[in-house]
């Protein structure tokens, strides 16, 4: 991993402290993760309305011991210089908009979404807590199904919440769903669950069906054909000497050596045309992808372009809109994801261009994406496919935490050997 950038304005980051970090900064800050820790203290800190009205309620309910809450609240305020982010007319627009995040209607639910529709109205990075769930010191721990901090998803530390479309409206007991408008602030509405189906997860360049590694499966999980999704430079990819040796490498290795086989980040664009769905969350400023493998996201940064505090998996996303057109390029990338199960990589030196554009009838998006690497590829290269929108009346993304599938992998030849 690369040391953290700085901007040479000296100008502090902003943080936006979810409730979790909130508690625990003032109650139990050894629970936070470094990196968290390390944001609190340095950076400016804003907490949100949302948060306020959580730690009410679990007052209320028993969860915390707050004698005080007004003395409580201008303490926190105070002791971590935090600036008050309230709710505007543009959160309860992007609110509105949103579905319901889990099958129960709960209020914890609907403070998530209100958290996440605030950051999307807000010029802010997310700093979640990133510590063991048992309770310590008065400190709340966090809900069935919150997110938990882990490295390097387009800026935001944290799993993926469990998303429910609804059509894109807002589910209620007894009510219809809301009609999904076609553009919101001007734009073409993104908003829903998208899914790729081809075999680019597989290989991204032409290839022909093979049998898996492991002959006892016999054609199960064998690798389907497919063509290749490259537009250019005849459908193949362009490598260095060096980055072609290191495809070798990677495929001799292969499945062990694939990150996806570890629940690592899948980096993109691979996260795009995985055999999973993701989901776009859109309201009138920054936008939210959330990915069903590993709960991985990112925040595409629509109002304030900045530059990376340091590189990640997913890489760090500026986005614009070009025409009806959304534009995103992601830079930042360590260099250790792949793009595919074939091996085939990049370097830490990766930029990635995306373009949506969403079809005449929304059914679903034209995706392309412009690779450059000089570091790997002695030219840039373009993928192109489609992503179709999922229309199942109930979709929802599903929780897909493969980290506990992936442990005899990783750990295996760690266990304690018995004596016969």
């Amino acid at each position: 991993m690369r040391k953290p950038r700085r901007s040479g304005t000296g100008a502090r980051p902003t943080h936006l402290l979810d409730t979790s970090t909130l508690l625990w900064a003032l109650g139990a800050p050894e629970r936070l993760s470094p990196r968290a820790r390390r944001r609190v203290d340095t950076g400016e800190n804003m907490i949100s309305v949302a948060s306020c009205w959580e730690v009410v309620i679990k007052a209320q309910k028993g969860l915390l011991t707050i004698a005080d809450l007004a003395s409580w609240w201008r303490r926190a305020t105070e002791l971590l210089a935090a600036r008050v982010l309230p709710i505007r007319a543009s959160h309860v627009t992007a609110l509105a908009a949103l579905p319901m995040l889990h099958k129960d209607r709960c209020m914890r639910n609907r403070l998530t979404d209100a958290f996440i529709a605030i950051v999307l109205g807000a010029a802010a990075t997310v700093a979640l807590a990133a510590q063991q769930p048992a309770r310590q010191g008065g400190a709340a721990a966090p809900q069935p199904g919150a997110p938990t901090a882990r490295t390097g998803r387009g800026g935001v530390e944290g799993g993926a919440p469990t998303a429910r479309t609804g059509r894109g409206g807002v589910e209620g007991r007894g009510r219809a769903p809301a009609a999904r408008p076609d553009r919101i602030a001007g734009h073409p509405n993104l908003n829903g669950v998208w899914q790729a189906i081809n075999t680019a997860n597989w290989n991204l360049e032409s290839h022909s069906a093979s049998p898996t590694a492991f002959s006892q499966l016999g054609a199960l999980f064998a690798i389907p054909a497919g063509q290749s999704v490259i537009v250019d430079n005849n459908g193949t990819i362009p490598y260095t000497p060096e980055g072609l040796k290191k495809r070798q490498e990677n495929q001799a290795g292969w499945p062990k050596s694939d990150p996806e086989a570890k629940c690592y980040m899948p980096g993109l664009p691979r996260a795009t045309y995985m055999p999973y769905p993701f989901q776009i969350v859109q309201g009138e400023n920054d936008i939210l992808f959330v990915y069903e493998y590993a709960s991985a996201n990112r925040v595409v940064h629509m109002t304030s372009h900045t530059e990376a505090p340091v590189d990640t998996w997913m890489g760090w996303s500026n986005g614009k809109w070009d025409g009806d057109t959304l534009v995103i390029e992601v830079k930042a990338f360590n260099d250790l994801s792949w793009f595919d199960r074939a091996g085939n990589h990049h370097s830490d030196a990766l930029t990635v261009t995306e373009r949506y554009s969403l079809a005449p009838g929304g059914s679903h998006l034209t995706y392309e994406a412009r690779i450059e690497d000089p570091k790997t590829f002695v030219r840039p290269w373009t993928i192109r496919m489609s992503l179709y929108r999922r229309l199942e009346p109930k979709v929802q993304l599903l929780e897909f935490k493969c980290i506990e599938f992936s442990e005899e992998l990783l750990y295996g030849d760690l266990k304690k050997k018995t004596s016969k």
